[in-house]
């Protein structure tokens, strides 16, 4: 697919993770996760669309 004179919003990078398993966990539950925790509060930057910015 061929993209000319679009300009695309919103598309990020590829990221890998290579690592080794150390344990087993039981009974794991995402919902008992702090995700903001695991993530360091870190988030994708907000598009232009959705900052409110048209520059």
């Amino acid at each position: 697919m061929i993209i000319l004179n679009i300009d695309p919003s919103g598309l990020y990078c590829h990221s890998e993770f290579l690592g080794r398993k150390v344990s087993d966990i039981e009974q794991f539950d995402w919902s008992t996760i702090d995700l903001e925790a695991v993530v360091n509060r870190t988030v994708y930057p907000l598009s232009k669309t959705q900052s409110g910015r048209l520059d």
